[in-house]
């Protein structure tokens, strides 16, 4: 289910507190993200666009811009939410398309 490393809620909170960024609640979503089972299809694809959305104001933040490896890291988390849910989308359609054929 995508790059563990950045879509971990500890690899957030060691980043966010080394650079003093201020969290927007990125750090729960990591956290209730990393809770779910990948068979809960729904789930995950709305915990993956939560990411997306709370990652996409950080990136653009003054505090992001004076911390290179906070903008790296985001950059990274982006990418690997964005893998994450086409390979979530993916996996649902195939789990949906499974059930139709039972």
């Amino acid at each position: 289910m995508g790059n563990i490393k950045f879509l971990s809620d500890s690899g957030w909170k060691d980043i966010a507190s080394k650079n003093k960024v201020k969290d927007n609640g990125l750090l729960k979503a990591l956290a209730d993200h990393k809770r779910l089972d990948s068979e809960q299809h729904d789930d995950v694809l709305a915990s993956l666009d939560q990411i997306l959305k709370l990652a996409a104001p950080l990136k653009k933040s003054k505090e992001t811009a004076a911390a290179p490896a906070v903008a790296n890291f985001l950059a990274e988390l982006s990418s690997a939410a964005d893998t994450a849910l086409r390979d979530a989308a993916k996996a649902k359609a195939e789990a949906e398309k499974k059930s139709k054929a039972e």
